[in-house]
């Protein structure tokens, strides 16, 4: 149940940031979640949460930190 809600409040969020691409400023951000299960392991799977920025000088240039 609990995953559920977990990847249901995460695709939302991806399909409301895509709207927020449009925007016409040059500064923008993204945060990224992913996971890893890994079969036939004794570790745990790994989880991750990347967060980057950048600015876009111009439609077809620019730069990005994360």
């Amino acid at each position: 149940m609990q995953k559920q809600l977990l990847a249901s409040l995460l695709a939302g969020s991806a399909l409301a940031t895509s709207a927020h691409a449009q925007s016409t400023g040059n500064w923008y951000g993204a945060v990224d979640v992913g996971t890893l299960h890994m079969q036939n392991s004794n570790y745990a799977d790994p989880g991750s949460i990347t967060v980057s920025g950048g600015y876009r000088f111009n439609p077809h240039l620019a730069a990005e930190a994360g």
